[in-house]
């Protein structure tokens, strides 16, 4: 396995565009809908895929004839499909070549995930697939694990809102929502504990710092309502979820509208040649919160050497000063006021875990093991020393400031905002998450 995932770490590179056949895409619209759900959910619509990337020598070989073996019943439940209109590419074991072609509607078992891969059995033979062009043979397997939310990849702020409060309704015992500040805008940052607050272990998890990575709110929220509904949740630990660090940055990234202020922001970035977008993809592809900072680089460890867009921005302003945004002062005052076992920052894309800053010990050494720990379910590669930006991260601050374990948790394979077919891979990979960290902390 360290053959393959040394390889993996090249083909990751090498077939950047991680797509599949150009003529891969979805052409239905796909609308699931849980037992019980505190909001209208949003329909998955898949979206035309960028085509893939084959040397020049390669030539796709014919789809093969296909042989159905007799499943057993538990390899019934990890079967698996393309999500694509015709076929998807299968790599040999070193990535080195394509195999064949996996037509629409083949069967695949599933074994494991490997970054932006999936291992599967197809015809009789073992391969790697893309892993968001696959999804579920089981078109409940989302919505059945579910009981308030729904599947949604464009997860509202008022979405949000509603489900934490029917989860709140549904588990009184062991479900409480607070706020732990408000927003540039005015809006209350929410935070979700879940579990024992007498607990001797306590995990923050916060997502969407980054405006566009919205998925990761969702996630957040489905890892809850998994792990409720499955009973995953040990009396040792005490979950803090921040599912919308930046609920300001949201609305503008899911809105792709750009207030007067933003406006100027926008002709600022035009001016000094830092986008080309128009004002809709700018919106759309926006990070940092309402007032042009970027979040994730307003944190004191690292902030002198943060310095890449000089002027307020939709991405890579450090701020006027660290903590001056009043959504991670929020964050920062929070994650002081309480004794914390671990930090997990949840982000797009890259299927990839960011664990260490500097040189501290033991906390890097520790959030190596926690890293180790989660790549066990989802398969996301630890890489060291780098979180995505050149420090004054809030995983940087917690593991030099505070000595917590910490790490960066990547989501997803291509784009940002990540695309609704990513849904069912990045869903799949932290069904057994809470568990996975519920035995580091006994470890």
């Amino acid at each position: 396995m360290k053959k393959v995932a040394a390889v993996l770490l090249i083909v990751s590179i090498i077939f950047s565009l991680n797509g599949c056949h150009s003529a891969q895409t979805n052409g239905t619209t796909e609308t699931t809908q849980a037992a019980t759900t505190a909001t209208e959910a949003t329909q998955i619509v898949t979206t035309p895929p960028t085509t893939e990337t084959l040397p020049q020598e390669t030539v796709p070989p014919e789809t093969e004839p296909v042989f159905i073996p007799e499943w057993t019943e538990e390899e019934r439940q990890r079967l698996w499909t393309p999500l694509c209109e015709s076929f998807i590419y299968l790599r040999d074991l070193d990535m080195s070549t394509i195999v064949c072609q996996v037509p629409l509607g083949a069967e695949l078992l599933l074994h494991e995930w490997q970054g932006k891969f999936a291992l599967v059995t197809y015809n009789g033979r073992q391969g790697y697939v893309t892993a968001n062009y696959i999804k579920p043979l089981d078109t409940e397997y989302v919505t059945k694990r579910l009981t308030v939310l729904s599947p949604a990849t464009q997860y509202t702020y008022d979405q949000m809102l509603a489900d934490m409060a029917a989860l709140q309704a549904a588990y009184p015992d062991t479900v409480a929502v607070s706020s732990i500040g408000k927003s540039e805008l005015g809006r209350d940052i929410p935070v979700m504990l879940v579990g024992n607050p007498q607990a001797p272990n306590h995990v923050l998890m916060q997502g969407a710092m980054h405006a566009r990575e919205h998925f990761t709110a969702w996630l957040l929220m489905a890892i809850m309502d998994h792990s409720l509904s499955a009973k995953l949740l040990s009396d040792n630990v005490c979950y803090h979820v921040i599912p919308m660090s930046n609920p300001d940055g949201v609305c503008i990234s899911q809105s792709r509208t750009l207030n007067g202020s933003q406006t100027e922001i926008y002709q600022s970035d035009l001016s000094c040649g830092y986008t080309s977008y128009d004002s809709k993809t700018y919106a759309q592809k926006w990070k940092s919160n309402a007032l042009g900072v970027d979040l994730n680089r307003n944190f004191p460890s690292g902030w002198e050497e943060s310095l890449e867009h000089p002027l307020p921005s939709s991405e890579r302003f450090r701020g006027s000063s660290p903590l001056c945004a009043a959504e991670s002062k929020a964050l920062a005052d929070y994650t002081q006021g309480r004794h914390f076992s671990a930090t997990l920052s949840f982000h797009s894309h890259g299927s990839v875990l960011y664990y260490a800053y500097g040189s501290k010990q033991p906390v890097n050494d520790l959030s190596y093991s926690l890293a180790l720990a989660v790549q066990q379910p989802t398969g996301y590669r630890p890489i060291g020393g780098y979180d995505g930006t050149s420090g004054a991260g809030y995983k940087d601050w917690a593991i030099d400031a505070l000595d917590i374990p910490s790490i960066t948790v990547e989501i997803g394979s291509n784009n940002t905002p990540l695309e609704d077919r990513d849904l069912y891979n990045t869903f799949a990979r932290f069904e057994a998450f809470i568990p996975a960290i519920d035995q580091w902390l006994n470890d």
